[in-house]
């Protein structure tokens, strides 16, 4: 991004045709939020970005311990713990990490120390979310592919990772694994975590059956079958847990995938949001108070992440994050909605974070790349002191580390 000034950033906006509303007044990012009787202290979200560097085990690394301590000095609202899988067999790489009994005890001093962290350098505790996945069609074994699909999809296979029919998971294993989310939420509870979150976005496993409509049987087909799995995951979740522990998830509302082969989308592979208007409604409706959004899949990379020689300007990506989160939290005014695409804005990311709430967007800001550049931003924006010399710059530098180890984030 070239842009030198705000002034420079809005005309290329308006070239494009697409908005991204800014605000310059940032207090409304330090104004805290309450969520079942727990203070969020700001605005400001640290969200879920792996590491690849957890020991064989499951457990947190050195570096691991390192980079949580890090985003737990730099004072966001809320750190959204990395994506962590509810089965051995559901892990992306063999560094990824992993709760279980046997690690509880480590999980538990993991959390302890980034709260008396975050309470030695900022007066506060953090709310510390953890996400659950399973990581289906980049499932590894001991560092070998071992895919498990909801079903065939031409769209992504074309691109990568074609494997065949015996990937396909039938009913036991599906079963499996709702149980099995329910008993790392539970875990995460009792290890000292706020919130556990159901992951389903980005083509992991309960996302890729959003858009299973040629699946046969119960988990395929109609929407009802499609959200199935993915909504006996936030059950099983909080049947396991008590009612002021936090049920969240991080939710695609875009695949960018056209119709049928993505979610949220028409069959021109426009974003069409009934589906996931559908979805957050039965959510809301079910007691879900915190939702973190966000879209695309690894094969589509910039959707997720912008960056600069995509196949779609960056600007327009983030522009349409913006609408479509808009969309969601306009339906929904009473649920705290999470909003992400901030990283590439470098500089000019305060302003836009604050412009999503004043504009009724989201009530948070989530940081993802950034926070590895630059840990202590969150605390540097709310004091006014926000260092462009430490911005991300949208390379593709902090996934190194997960792609060479195996891991597609």
């Amino acid at each position: 991004m070239n842009c030198k000034t705000i002034r420079d950033l809005k005309r290329t906006l308006d070239e494009l045709n697409v908005c991204i509303p800014f605000s310059n007044d940032l207090s409304a990012l330090a104004k805290p939020l309450m969520l079942d009787g727990k203070t969020i202290h700001n605005r400001i979200v640290y969200q879920p970005m792996e590491g690849a560097d957890g020991h064989f085990d499951g457990s947190p690394g050195e570096g691991t311990l390192k980079r949580y301590k890090n985003f737990a000095k730099g004072g966001p609202g809320i750190i959204w713990v990395e994506a962590v899988p509810v089965l051995p067999e559901a892990r992306s790489n063999p560094r990824q990490l992993y709760l279980h009994e046997n690690n509880l005890s480590v999980f538990q001093k993991f959390v302890e120390d980034m709260r008396a962290e975050c309470l030695r350098e900022n007066g506060r505790e953090v709310f510390i979310v953890i996400q659950f996945t399973h990581s289906g069609r980049y499932s590894r074994n001991q560092g070998v592919l071992a895919p498990v699909i909801a079903h065939r999809n031409p769209y992504i296979e074309k691109m990568h990772f074609k494997p065949d029919d015996s990937a396909i998971i039938g009913g036991d294993g599906l079963e499996r694994y709702e149980e099995a989310m329910g008993k790392s939420a539970a875990l995460a509870e009792k290890a000292g975590f706020d919130g556990a979150e159901v992951k389903c976005c980005h083509g992991y496993l309960a996302s890729e059956f959003l858009s299973a409509y040629d699946r046969p049987g119960p988990y395929g087909g109609c929407f009802e079958n499609r959200a199935r799995l993915f909504l006996n995951c936030v059950d099983s979740a909080r049947a396991n847990t008590k009612s002021v522990f936090a049920i969240t998830a991080r939710l695609n509302i875009y695949d960018g995938a056209p119709h049928p082969w993505g979610f949220g989308a028409a069959e021109d592979g426009r974003p069409d949001l009934a589906e996931p208007l559908r979805l957050v409604e039965i959510l809301r409706k079910g007691g879900m108070k915190l939702l973190n959004l966000t879209m695309g899949s690894s094969c589509q990379f910039h959707i997720i992440a912008p960056k600069d020689g995509a196949p779609e300007n960056p600007l327009a990506a983030i522009a349409r994050m913006q609408n479509l989160c808009g969309e969601i939290k306009k339906a929904n005014k009473e649920m705290h909605i999470v909003s992400s695409m901030y990283s590439y804005l470098r500089k000019f990311s305060p302003l836009a974070a604050a412009g999503s709430i004043a504009e009724g967007i989201s009530d948070m800001a989530g940081y993802g790349r950034l926070t590895f550049a630059y840990p202590e931003a969150a605390r540097d924006i709310i004091a006014n002191r926000f260092d462009e010399n430490r911005v991300c710059l949208a390379c593709p530098g902090c996934g190194y580390p997960c792609r060479v180890r195996g891991q597609n984030m």
